[in-house]
C-alpha cells in the first residue's frame, strides 16, 4: 500500500509561496561628470583632485559613506530586505552592513571612486547596486538624476545620476522630433513669408535684422532652429493658423492694423476681439477667422497688398 503523504502545515506552505520582497533592478545607470567651469570644484587638500589640469581622465577620488548629523553613517539602504539581501549576495554575514553594527568594519573601510569618466553601474550586479547606493547617499555631490540636476542644481554638484535606459529613450525621441521639423521645414521652405513668420515667433515677437527678407539667410537662420529646437519649430510652424499669425504681423508692420501693449486694434481703435475675449494675438486670430467677420478679414487684406506697392 501506498504511504499517505501528510498535509503541509500552514507555516511550511507559508515559507513554499513566499516570494522576496526585494529584487535587484534589471538597469543599467551611469554617474557622470556635470558640466561645470573648473572653479566650483573644491576638495580638500589630502585629496587627489581629478578634475583639475594636468591629472589623468582614470584619476578617481575616494569616497566613503557620508555622516549623518547625529555623528553615525547615513543609512543608504531603503528596507531591510534590501540590506539583508545584498549581504547575502556578497557573502557576508546577517548584520554585516548595517550602519549600526558596532562590530562591523566594513564601513570603515568601503570606498566607492569618482572621477572625470564616471562610472558605469549594472544595477544587477550586488557589487554595482551597492555602489550606487553609497553614491545616491553623497547628497551634496551626486545627483540623484539628470532631471533633478537639471532642474535644481545645487552649485555643490560634481556628479549626476544618468538613467541610461530613459537617455537613450529620450535621444530617440528627440531624433524623431528633429525628422519631423525637417520634414515640416521642408514643406515651408519655398514660403519667405512663412519662414520670416516662424522666426519672428521663435524670438518672441522681436524684429528681425534689415537682411531678414534674404530667402537664403531665411532659410539658414530657420535650420539652425530647426537643428537647435525641434519641438518649438514644430509648435510654431504646426499652427494651423499660422498664415493668420503672420499676417496680423504684418498688417502691424505695415501699419495696417495696430498694436498697444501686446493687444490688436485696427486704425480707427476697434479692438480684434471676439464679445468678452482679448484681442491679444491668439484672440485676434479667433477673431479674423470668425465667419461673422470675413469682409473686415478680406478688407484688411486688401490694404495689406496695396501697403506693400
Amino acid at each position: 500500500m501506498a504511504q499517505q503523504r501528510k498535509p503541509k502545515s500552514a507555516s511550511q506552505t507559508a515559507v513554499a509561496e513566499a516570494k522576496p520582497t526585494f529584487l535587484l533592478p534589471n538597469k543599467t545607470v551611469k554617474i557622470e561628470l556635470v558640466e561645470k567651469a573648473p572653479m566650483f570644484i573644491r576638495e580638500q587638500r589630502t585629496r587627489f583632485n581629478p578634475f583639475t589640469k594636468g591629472l589623468g581622465d582614470k584619476t578617481a577620488i575616494e569616497y566613503d559613506l557620508p555622516k549623518s548629523s547625529a555623528g553615525g553613517r547615513v543609512n543608504p539602504f531603503n528596507s531591510t530586505e534590501e540590506r539583508e539581501y545584498l549581504e547575502e549576495r556578497l557573502y557576508h554575514e546577517k548584520g554585516w552592513l548595517d550602519v549600526r553594527n558596532r562590530h562591523s568594519t566594513f564601513w570603515k573601510d568601503y570606498r566607492i571612486g569618482l572621477g572625470k569618466l564616471g562610472r558605469v553601474l549594472d544595477l544587477s550586479q550586488p557589487e554595482d547596486y551597492l555602489f550606487y547606493l553609497v553614491a545616491r547617499a553623497q547628497k551634496d555631490l551626486v545627483a540623484p538624476s539628470e532631471d533633478e540636476y537639471r532642474n535644481n542644481p545645487k552649485a555643490t554638484y560634481k556628479f549626476m545620476i544618468v538613467d541610461q535606459s530613459l537617455r537613450d529613450r529620450r535621444e530617440a525621441e528627440s531624433i524623431t522630433t528633429k525628422s519631423e521639423a525637417y520634414v515640416h521645414f521642408n514643406k515651408l521652405k519655398n514660403n519667405a513669408t512663412m519662414l520670416r513668420h516662424i522666426l519672428i515667433e521663435s524670438m518672441g515677437g522681436s524684429r528681425l535684422p534689415t537682411n531678414a527678407n534674404n530667402h537664403s539667410w531665411l532659410i539658414k537662420e530657420i535650420d539652425k532652429l530647426v537643428d537647435a529646437e525641434p519641438t518649438k519649430f514644430l509648435e510654431i510652424a504646426g499652427d494651423p493658423n499660422l498664415e493668420v499669425r503672420a499676417f496680423i504681423h504684418d498688417a502691424v508692420q505695415l501699419q495696417v492694423l495696430e498694436r498697444m501693449n501686446g493687444l490688436y486694434y485696427t486704425k480707427d481703435g476697434k479692438p480684434l476681439a471676439l464679445a468678452g475675449g482679448s484681442s491679444d494675438l491668439r484672440g485676434a486670430v479667433d477673431f479674423l477667422i470668425d465667419d461673422n467677420n470675413n469682409e473686415l478679414f478680406l478688407t484688411l487684406q486688401s490694404q495689406v497688398e496695396k501697403a506693400r506697392e
